[in-house]
């Protein structure tokens, strides 16, 4: 007998004694296997076969373990959640545990062919989610259905938004699924606070701004974006994933798409509950799904202040997450399913999804299918990057993801606050992608107040009402060029650009809205004097007649620039640290015409800064990094000298 069998023999032998000397207190079979996955490892030379389902009738707890010993224990404890694993060992034979279940095979959604317009995307998508969900799960839910008839299995809930379940059973179910070679993982499913609490100052109409906007929606100019463009989101759908909101709020009610004025407004299609609650109509005992609606959609208040970026786009919801915040990963991924097919249909679903909520967790990709699943149907997914930062790769969970448009929160001077979440993400992609205002930002709270309130959550929906005013633009706008246009129109914020504090910049909803509707564009080069080499990370103005900036790019690592902007007449003006400047007046844009602007920079003349870094307990030189502000000049003290 060799080494392992004899193992094998004695962990038997031990829990029959166990058995024989405390009859109430029965070890299980998931126990069982989970003291042998400890010890069995792969290369033991232990025989092994798949796990089949137990027929009715057959033995349990230890008598099952002994039959199915030969369960390819690494593989099975290899797919399961380590801290489920950690529960199950520590728990009741009795207990019964919530756990996803995510299956080896999932749709290809690469396949969809990419000329397909956004409403055939949807249903498209949709179709093929389905068609995967039903060609594999059957099995599966034929295991389960069987455990439901011995008690085993209390709950199962089918997803197609992903190829999933989400299931509430014992250990010994959950062990036996996990071996399955159709399943691809088991995980938790997660109670997990989503939002923090709003803690908003509540205001009166006495103590708001005198101003018809608000500075927030000034600074991003969607204010221009409605007078000088026509553009106010009108004919588009957003999203709103959070806790619900108030639909009855003045500043939001016409805006709801389900309201029908004197008549009886649809709820079915426009609003969904997926925690359990029996909530009819849309509402919301937290408040942040109301202010965050409120950015992205709303109206004026009674004094005729503008609080939304899209004031004529319209507004769905699905309440996720429950009055504390908090919520189950399955109530998410049913919210993300009933996006994609509200009330059973796709023509239904929105245009963009608003979601102000995350994981402090970056790499955690329990939603990543979900969203691509969103991507691919065409509707624009917009996360907020989380309040964790501001150390690197702080950025939170699913606005980490590929599939997402991360947005960061600046305040009202244009910087990048301290907790807004930095990247990379998990995956070593730069996020956020851009910023908006996320301090002191004034919206709808439920009962018809108003009230200021900061976090990413607050400037996430800067960017999907900017993302509406796009759409209305051009409604053939796919979701990579409206990534495209909010990256290369946004204002840049730092000293090399892109970064991961502030992406490609801060949004400018005019400038977007101007190239989606087919605006001019000056392209060109930036080179330095006198041997015309390009100058990267260059900054490139425009200015009007009047002097006022209509915008700045910066220029890629080969000097490259490109404006899109109104017809009119504008000055360009070159910089860069270290060089003269430039200036082209008189450059005239017409619509749909490129015009091409290069610019010469002079070096500057230059000095030497020299000085010593010592210790203040005079115990000698140190090494130091000094930076000039406001300058990329950068450099670091030698440790032997200070200089």
């Amino acid at each position: 007998m060799g080494a392992c069998s004899m193992i094998l023999a004695q962990i038997i032998w031990f829990l029959v004694g166990r058995i024989r000397r405390h009859r109430t207190h029965f070890v299980s079979v998931g126990q069982t296997i989970l003291l042998l996955a400890w010890i069995v490892q792969p290369g033991s030379g232990l025989a092994v076969q798949h796990l089949r389902p137990r027929e009715p009738g057959a033995p349990t707890g230890l008598a099952a373990a002994v039959r199915h010993i030969a369960t390819p224990i690494a593989v099975s404890r290899a797919k399961v959640d380590p801290a489920l694993l950690k529960r199950i060992l520590a728990g009741d034979p009795t207990d019964q545990y919530r756990f996803i279940v995510e299956l080896a095979k999932q749709a290809d959604l690469a396949s969809i062919p990419e000329d397909l317009s956004r409403d055939e995307r949807k249903h498209q998508v949709t179709y093929e989610l389905k068609a995967t969900a039903s060609q594999t799960q059957s099995g599966l839910l034929t295991f389960l259905q069987r455990g439901r008839t011995e008690g085993r299995v209390s709950e199962v809930r089918s997803f197609w938004v992903f190829n999933g379940l989400a299931v509430t059973a014992d250990a010994d179910t959950l062990l036996a699924v996990a071996a399955r070679p159709d399943v691809q993982m088991v995980r938790t499913d997660r109670w997990h606070r989503r939002v923090e609490p709003l803690s908003p100052v509540e205001d009166s109409l006495d103590s708001a701004s005198d101003s018809a906007t608000q500075w927030n929606i000034a600074r991003i100019r969607a204010d221009l974006a409605w007078d000088i463009l026509g553009l106010d989101g009108s004919g588009i759908t957003i999203a709103i994933m959070d806790t619900g909101v108030d639909w009855q709020h003045p500043a939001l009610q016409l805006q709801y798409r389900g309201y029908k004025p004197g008549g009886l407004s649809i709820h079915e299609g426009n609003w969904a509950c997926t925690t359990g609650a029996s909530y009819l109509y849309p509402v919301d005992g937290h408040g942040h799904g109301t202010h965050v609606t409120g950015t992205a959609v709303g109206g004026q208040d009674p004094a005729g202040q503008a609080i939304g970026v899209a004031p004529g786009a319209s507004w769905i919801a699905v309440k996720m997450l429950n009055n504390d915040g908090y919520g189950y990963d399955s109530w998410i991924h049913a919210a993300f399913e009933w996006l994609l097919a509200p009330a059973g249909d796709p023509a239904l679903a929105p245009d963009i999804v608003n979601g102000s909520w995350g994981s402090e967790y970056g790499e955690d990709e329990a939603f990543r299918a979900d969203l691509a699943s969103v991507r691919a149907a065409g509707i624009v997914p917009i996360f907020a990057a989380g309040n964790e930062g501001p150390l690197a790769s702080s950025v939170s969970s699913p606005a980490s993801y590929p599939e997402s448009i991360a947005v960061g929160a600046t305040d009202d001077l244009d910087l990048v606050t301290s907790f807004s979440g930095r990247g990379p993400s998990a995956w070593g992609e730069l996020k956020p992608e851009v910023v908006a205002p996320g301090v002191q930002i004034r919206s709808s709270l439920p009962g018809g107040t108003y009230g200021t309130a900061y976090g990413t959550s607050m400037a996430s929906p800067h960017v999907a009402g900017v993302a509406a005013l796009l759409l209305q633009a051009d409604p053939y706008l796919q979701v990579d060029e409206i990534e495209a246009i909010l990256t290369s129109t946004a204002l840049p914020l730092g000293e090399q650009i892109p970064n991961n504090e502030t992406g490609w910049g801060r949004i400018d909803a005019y400038r977007a809205a101007a190239v989606a509707s087919q605006a001019g564009y000056i392209d060109g080069q930036v080179l330095r004097q006198p041997d015309l080499q390009p100058l990267p990370y260059a900054l490139v103005t425009a200015y009007d007649r009047e002097g006022e900036p209509q915008g700045q790019v910066a220029t890629d690592e080969a000097g490259r620039y490109r404006f899109a902007l109104p017809e009119g007449i504008y000055n360009l003006e070159a910089t860069a640290f270290g060089y003269e400047s430039s200036s082209v007046p008189g450059v005239s844009v017409s619509t749909g015409e490129t015009v091409v602007v290069d610019h010469q920079l002079p070096v500057a003349p230059t000095g030497v800064l020299w000085g010593q870094i010592t210790a203040s307990d005079t115990s000698g030189p140190v090494s130091a990094q000094i930076s000039v502000e406001g300058t990329p000049a950068r450099t670091t003290s030698d440790l032997q000298t200070g200089q």
